[in-house]
């Protein structure tokens, strides 16, 4: 029996180069993609500089914080009267 030569760059019986990368840059390139839609989800205008800022929690949320904290240092410290 003949046997016909393959051709030296044939991909039967192996897995081409593209193949092989391209699984390798699809993880990266999509935590890239992630992290970007994240970050510019997250952003927030500052009103005072007009700056865009990232944050992680809610406008709603840093008032709450706010306010707990000023009762917290308001019992600790006690009040001032204004001059």
């Amino acid at each position: 029996m003949k046997s016909t030569p393959i051709h030296p760059r044939s991909t039967y019986g192996r897995v081409s180069f593209v193949s092989r990368i391209l699984p390798a840059l699809m993880q990266p390139l999509m935590i890239i993609a992630i992290s970007i839609v994240v970050t510019m989800g997250g952003c927030a205008v500052n009103p005072a500089t007009g700056e865009r800022r990232l944050s992680f929690i809610s406008e709603a949320q840093e008032i709450s914080m706010g306010q707990q904290a000023d009762q917290q240092i308001s019992a600790s410290l006690g009040l001032y009267p204004d001059e």
